[in-house]
């Protein structure tokens, strides 16, 4: 799901009120008439929380206060600050291409023999891509003899590091949380500002001559 797509997703959705005088202060942002992709923004005193489908069973949970959030944000920002890194095909695949490169760098008949391999296990299944799971179990045991390498005084072919798939973002949670972001900024903005009130700061509703 691309960026654009996704903000074209959310293009059409308004900022309705839950509660804004509160300690906790929460919106519903939503298209009017239905509450297909509706996302609901929480204000909670540890950081605020969005909570659509799609999201986790407690939504997509951060430390960002309000007056932050309500900041110019960029998408590697706020994917850092409301999700976790995990599995994904996506990178488990670039890494494939990276061993396959580090292997046709190394020159030897061992490095292509292992390549070979890789590539055979390839053609008859892409389930590798799929978890980590399967990624060591269909390929363990060839990443294992790279990392050790062939013979008794053979250098090893791949640093340590790289006998891992390095984890990920989920690019779809990545773009809707952009989305939303830009979404519900841009109208809260137009609705709020936000003041000092003890040591938070707290939306206020703007004045009509405003």
């Amino acid at each position: 799901m691309s960026r654009e797509h996704t903000t074209a997703m959310f293009a059409g959705h308004e900022l309705g009120v839950i509660v804004d005088d509160g300690p906790v202060p929460c919106w519903r942002l939503a298209r009017p008439g239905t509450d297909t992709l509706a996302v609901t923004i929480t204000a909670t005193p540890q950081g605020v929380v969005i909570q659509c489908e799609g999201a986790p069973r407690k939504g997509y949970t951060s430390t960002i206060p309000l007056s932050d959030f309500v900041g110019e944000l960029d998408a590697e920002y706020l994917a850092r600050m409301f999700l976790t890194k995990k599995w994904s095909p996506t990178a488990a695949e670039a890494h494939f291409e990276y061993l396959l490169r580090v292997l046709d760098a190394d020159e030897s008949s061992d490095s292509f023999d292992i390549a070979n391999d890789l590539w055979q296990i390839r053609e008859r299944t892409t389930a590798i891509f799929d978890s980590a799971v399967e990624w060591n179990r269909l390929l363990g045991g060839l990443i294992g003899t790279m990392l050790t390498g062939v013979g008794r005084f053979d250098d090893p072919m791949i640093e340590e590091n790289d006998a891992r798939v390095p984890l990920d973002y989920a690019p779809n949670d990545v773009a809707v949380l952009a989305a939303v972001h830009d979404r519900f900024r841009a109208l809260f903005m137009q609705t709020y500002r936000l003041v000092e009130r003890g040591d938070v700061m707290v939306p206020e509703r703007r004045t009509t001559d405003e």
